[in-house]
């Protein structure tokens, strides 16, 4: 009957010392068919790195070399005859007309579509911009049927300026401006009744058969 028992004993301690090693097995086998953390796989893979595809995007360029690289590819191919060259822009304002918190609403924005095409020593576009604080009988905002006429300039010097049709051909002369390897434009305008920040998208284009200026863009 003892031999029995520690017969028993002896399986059932065996047993309890193999568990742990099955157990051990069973989890190596996991480990080895999960991939490796991310980390290892990039220290693994040591990807080469393009410095200038990881340049800081807000790392600005000077405004008069930034606007004669877009004027000069205009210059290269200037017209309005398909393939002609000319610059696709999309411009936004936001305006901040009061401080007081009482004051509702206090700013509005404005938005528009088009292109810069070649005009001597400059780049000219003519924008219809679109109003937040403009509605439609039915209330929509932005109505197409209250929107502004602006002439924009882009001058090889670099400074803009925006010349407001509807309002006497008054010209607003953005400045703090700061351009973009990326074709962005950003700046600041002052006026008597609030401060705008306005922003232009620009991008090199060629003239299509029937293209309107916004439809080149996504």
């Amino acid at each position: 009957m003892t031999d029995r028992r520690l017969m028993f004993c002896a399986s059932a301690l065996c047993a309890g010392l193999a568990a742990p090693v099955l157990a051990q097995d069973a989890t190596q086998r996991v480990l080895e068919k999960t991939p490796p953390p991310v980390s290892r796989q990039i220290e693994t893979a040591k990807p080469e790195i393009n410095l200038e595809a990881v340049r800081p995007i807000g790392e600005s360029v000077d405004c008069a070399a930034f606007i004669e690289d877009l004027w000069s590819y205009v210059n290269a191919n200037k017209g309005a005859s398909e393939g002609a060259h000319r610059i696709g822009a999309k411009m936004a304002r936001v305006k901040i007309q009061s401080r007081a918190t009482t004051n509702y609403p206090w700013g509005h924005s404005a938005y528009s579509e088009g292109a810069f095409g070649w005009s001597g020593d400059s780049l000219v576009g003519r924008f219809k911009v679109l109003f937040s604080d403009r509605k439609s009988a039915a209330g929509a905002r932005f109505d197409a049927g209250k929107a502004d006429i602006e002439d924009v300039t882009l001058y090889k010097d670099g400074h803009i300026e925006i010349m407001l049709r509807g309002w006497g051909n008054a010209v607003l002369k953005p400045t703090s401006l700061r351009c973009y390897p990326d074709g962005f434009v950003t700046g600041i305008i002052r006026e008597d009744n609030g401060v705008s920040m306005v922003s232009f998208a620009l991008r090199k284009e060629q003239i299509t058969p029937g293209s309107h200026p916004a439809s080149l863009w996504p």
